[in-house]
């Protein structure tokens, strides 16, 4: 073991703590991100470390995550990402992570609360929401975890982090088998607009020794029943995707004319849209445009929802059939 240093001897954390915390959040002990910062502070990002590779030309030479390496993390003297799989491409937790203060991530805590998910909340600070922490007493095929954190930012009504939502809730583990990384808890982040804060818990005094007393207590989720869970989610997304099929082989040989009362009008049929007629519009019952064959048809009415999409109108009818 590399020489303890001075400043993390004077912790005062015992080695069951560490090992607790490692135990939590370690996936991989031979390959870690190391966070750096540009001289000038522009720039920042993380140094990969594995053992094929001395990062920044050997001026750091590699080392693996070991014990010394927590409490110096711990110490400030390095800030470091754990890996999110480990060699099997399992993991024992997932995270959930939100750059942005706009209560997202508050209201995916509360959702997995009521379904008795036990949760750890850690790096809130001004601005930023931080992580929350589903931690697991066993290792998770990735794959699980995937479709499993995806449900549950779906079913809580938040916004994945997306083209659409850069600033949307981001999933980890990140992919089912490529290396991705998350900041550990309780590391100082060197970024200079996070003004050297601490990746604290939420529900312990902010002193290192109380924080990780504290994740000590906290009960793990049970592996088995996030696998169950992932599966029961996997199962409703297939019936999804065969409903939805079912839906457009409907409307490949869909009929219009068989589910209006449509009347000739110059040339083509005219009827009623019936979504025009569930709000209040198309008294006149000559919205939907019908070709003579009725091969092709469309709501000419800009309504309060704008002109009715062909798709829209296709799944009332059949609804209502």
């Amino acid at each position: 073991m590399p020489h303890m240093t001075h400043a993390s001897s004077r912790l005062g954390i015992d080695e069951m703590l560490i090992g607790i915390y490692m135990a939590r959040f370690i996936n991989r002990q031979d390959i870690w991100g190391k966070q750096w910062v540009s001289w000038d502070q522009a720039r920042s990002g993380y140094a990969y470390q594995a053992p094929s590779m001395d990062t920044k030309a050997g001026r750091f030479p590699y080392e693996q995550v070991t014990p010394d390496l927590v409490r110096r993390h711990f110490a400030g003297q390095v800030s470091c990402a754990w890996s999110a799989i480990d060699q099997t491409f399992c993991s024992i937790w997932l995270c959930f992570d939100s750059d942005t203060n706009d209560g997202a991530l508050d209201r995916l805590e509360s959702f997995l609360k009521q379904w008795r998910w036990h949760l750890i909340r850690e790096g809130r600070r001004s601005g930023r929401d931080g992580h929350l922490w589903v931690l697991f007493d066993g290792p998770v095929p990735a794959t699980q975890l995937i479709i499993l954190g995806d449900a549950m930012i779906k079913l809580a009504g938040v916004n994945p982090k997306s083209k659409q939502h850069p600033k949307g809730i981001e999933r980890f583990p990140r992919t089912a088998t490529g290396y991705s990384q998350v900041r550990g808890p309780l590391g100082i982040n060197l970024k200079p607009e996070a003004n050297g804060a601490r990746g604290w818990f939420d529900g312990a005094e902010h002193d290192l020794k109380s924080q990780l007393e504290w994740l000590a207590s906290q009960a793990l989720n049970s592996a088995q029943d996030a696998i169950k869970e992932a599966e029961k989610q996997r199962s409703k997304s297939r019936k999804r995707k065969v409903n939805k099929r079912r839906f457009h082989n409907s409307i490949d040989h869909f009929q219009v004319l068989d589910y209006v009362q449509a009347r000739p009008q110059g040339g083509v049929f005219v009827a009623q849209c019936p979504l025009c007629s569930n709000e209040g519009h198309d008294t006149h019952q000559d919205n939907l445009r019908i070709r003579s064959d009725g091969s092709v048809f469309c709501c000419v009415y800009g309504g309060p929802n704008e002109v009715h999409k062909v798709q829209e109108i296709i799944a009332s009818l059949l609804w209502k059939s």
